[in-house]
């Protein structure tokens, strides 16, 4: 992203229009929206968005193919996960969260 201004809710309504065009050519980047000037949101262009997507779905088919080899494979619950990392919906530290909790054993020490 660049160094402007994410722009209010009704500067983005306003200009929707123009943006939708500057995707359309292929010269326009992500857009920031906020309110106070806060970047709350951004709209990336659908090709942009595509790419992301198919880089995460790379990436978890790589972690597939390495429990394959290793004769291992991920649990529905895993790949519940994953599938919302690949659809943008958590980032990678939020999937290793919970990943990491969905495999975390209850302390069995008796000390």
């Amino acid at each position: 992203m660049d160094d402007r201004e994410p722009l209010t809710v009704r500067e983005a309504l306003d200009q929707l229009s123009g943006i939708l065009e500057g995707f359309r050519q292929g010269n326009a980047g992500p857009v920031a929206i906020g309110s106070h000037r806060r970047r709350e949101a951004v709209l990336v262009p659908a090709a942009l968005w595509d790419a992301l997507a198919g880089s995460r779905r790379e990436a978890v088919d790589q972690t597939d193919a390495s429990l394959r080899l290793e004769g291992l494979s991920r649990s529905h619950s895993a790949r519940l996960i994953s599938d919302s990392y690949i659809r943008g919906e958590i980032d990678v530290d939020e999937m290793v969260r919970r990943t990491v909790l969905l495999h975390a054993r209850p302390d069995t020490n008796l000390a």
